[in-house]
């Protein structure tokens, strides 16, 4: 189906470029409110490209046989020109079918296919896809070019004349891509339908971040008591301090008159500028004191001795809907091996029990929202549970820049620590020896901290995933409660509408999802990767609130080695000068395992020990 005069045709689409009227280089699809941030396609309009990993789609009239697709579906990376509509102005690479992209259809439609990269597409370049007349419908007849793609074709062959001007706007673009089809040895006859996409920039906003990051400071830490006045069965290795951490803040804080402001503002530019390559500096909206929490060893850990330097020092992030005190949780075995801790809470978490002990009132990141917020619903007097705005179905750009706001906490936090000094001891943390650990959405985060970042030695990720809308689709523990919220918004699963929706999340929060970064964090670090895979033959489950799926993604696309073999529990380990970059799979425990010894004690037990 072709028809750009009615808006239809392939998508994502270079043609969606055409005619923006903000001449920033942002895509310019048809809406009917551009004020409506609620709306994935306005909030599309405030990016330069598409996604690097979503699915495209073609449309067509009739039921397509999958069987056809493969040799007939063509991907090539090239070059385009902007200033000529996107014309294909040079050739760079053909992708490979089935090693580079995928093309299927479409579950929900067979009518649709999904052309699906198999790992993430080249930001900020350009790619033509061709289909040819191989593809046939279910009947067993071949595919044709719908009319007024036929018309251009014909148009550019034999000079016949074109039935309207968005046609003729279009016939340089399409005659540029025939033209790199051809020479990539196709034959134009057979060609139905072309077009290119061209994908958004994903580095560019973080690296400045990272760029002109500076140390803050720490104030008001308070000794708390030792591990042992907080984990049963703890020996006590490690002193426990809570104080305060500046950091600049990118997103909406509440206020009297906007208390709705963490679930509607996004991260911004000078003047209320979207951000892309072309703008990529935010502007902190003010300055938060969030909690922070230190760990320090003390003297009845076996190992203790304080080094001339200062303590090296592990930064720990918590999982969706934990707090920073998840960071007690491993304090004592990085005492054990005389290493300090600090943690702080991501966006929108943080201690909700006024009576616990490390509760911080006001300071606390959840704002004490209360539940309901923004609904009719809202509860007063209530504070809502930890992380419960962090996931924002309704403002996609919201939930990407909660993702981007914990990375560029984390890189405060980062700089921060060598200025740290604990209370009466005096004693300091060494800012050369930093290293990280990050458990579910703080190894989701952290993976794209590390893909910023190269200061921290090496890291340890335990349950992470990659590609974060379609993770939480298939998520046992988070899909039955997307779902449910969407089909309440009329987005039923099931549908290409909800198919669409996964797909336009995906493009939004793109920036800030581990799939486009955990190359780079490979690169710079070495990791350890931990996923629970359960074992059929003892009923032990796989991971309940990351899908195996989403993490074998990341570790595909971060190239780890899988070390061990899940069958007998048992690995070997090749150390080489440059670090371990490896996954290890486990048939027993659970999402929690890395922080929690109930759901087995002997994964708890080899999973810090492989954290430390």
């Amino acid at each position: 189906m072709y028809y750009p005069a009615g808006g239809i045709g392939p998508f994502p689409n270079d043609l969606y470029f055409l005619n923006s009227p903000t001449h920033t280089g942002t895509l310019n699809i048809p809406v009917t409110d551009p004020g409506n941030f609620e709306d994935p396609y306005v909030d599309m309009d405030t990016m330069a490209g598409f996604s690097t990993t979503a699915p495209i789609n073609a449309y067509f009239t009739q039921p397509v046989n999958p069987a056809t697709l493969p040799g007939n579906v063509y991907i090539f990376q090239v070059q385009t020109n902007p200033q000529l509509g996107y014309a294909v102005t040079g050739f760079v690479a053909p992708l490979v079918y089935g090693t580079d992209y995928t093309a299927s259809v479409s579950p929900a439609d067979p009518d649709i296919i999904d052309i699906t990269p198999t790992v993430p597409l080249a930001p900020a370049s350009s790619y033509l896809i061709v289909l040819t007349n191989g593809i046939q419908n279910t009947a067993g007849s071949p595919a044709a070019a719908d009319t007024s793609y036929a018309e251009i074709e014909q148009y550019l062959s034999q000079g016949t004349p074109l039935t309207n001007s968005t046609l003729t706007g279009i016939a340089p673009i399409i005659g540029s891509q025939l033209t790199v089809a051809k020479d990539a040895g196709l034959n134009p006859a057979n060609i139905i339908l072309t077009w290119t996409v061209s994908t958004q920039s994903i580095t560019p906003v973080l690296d400045s971040i990272e760029k002109n990051a500076t140390a803050t400071q720490v104030t008001d830490l308070k000794f708390m008591g030792t591990t042992a006045n907080y984990i049963s069965g703890s020996p006590g290795y490690a002193n426990i301090y809570q104080g305060l951490l500046d950091i600049p803040y990118y997103l909406g804080a509440p206020t009297a008159s906007n208390p709705a402001a963490p679930l509607t503002d996004f991260w911004h530019g000078a003047q209320g500028s979207y951000l892309t390559r072309y703008n990529p500096n935010p502007v902190p909206t003010t300055t938060l004191e969030i909690p922070i929490l230190v760990t320090v060893p003390n003297s009845a850990s076996p190992n203790y001795a304080y080094p001339s330097t200062g303590f090296p020092v592990a930064i720990f992030q918590h999982g969706i809907g934990q707090n920073r005190t998840n960071d007690l949780a491993v304090a004592d075995a990085f005492a054990d091996a005389d290493f300090a801790t600090v943690a702080i809470d991501l966006p929108l978490h943080g201690i909700t029990d006024p009576e616990n002990p490390f509760y911080m009132g006001a300071y606390e990141r959840t704002f004490n929202l209360p539940p309901g917020l923004g609904t009719p619903n809202v509860q007063t007097g209530v504070i809502a549970p930890s992380g419960t705005y962090f996931i924002n179905l309704a403002n996609l750009l919201v939930s990407r820049d909660n993702l981007r706001e914990a990375v560029a906490d984390l890189i405060t936090l980062t700089r921060t620590i060598p200025t740290i000094t604990i209370p009466t001891t005096g004693q300091v943390l060494d800012g050369s020896k930093i290293f990280f650990v990050g458990h579910s959405l703080g190894a989701i985060v952290g993976t794209v901290y590390l893909g910023v970042d190269p200061t921290a030695y090496a890291a340890t990720l335990g349950m992470p995933g990659a590609e974060i809308p379609y993770l939480l689709n298939n998520s046992a523990t988070f899909g039955p409660i997307i779902q449910s919220g969407l089909e309440q918004a009329g987005i039923a699963p099931g549908t290409q509408l909800y198919d669409d929706f996964l797909r336009n999340a995906q493009t939004i929060v793109d920036s800030g999802d581990p799939a486009n970064w955990g190359v780079q964090a490979a690169k710079d670090h070495p990791i350890d990767m931990i996923e629970v895979i359960g074992d059929p033959s003892t009923g032990a489950l796989p991971d309940q609130v990351v899908p195996n799926s989403a993490t074998n993604l990341l570790a595909k696309i971060m190239g780890l080695t899988q070390y061990g073999t899940p069958n007998d529990g048992s690995y070997s380990v090749n150390v080489v000068p440059t670090g371990v970059r490896g996954i290890v799979k486990f048939l027993t425990g659970a999402h929690g395992s890395l922080i929690d010894p109930s759901p087995s004690l002997a994964a708890f037990q080899e999973m810090q020990a492989e954290m430390v």
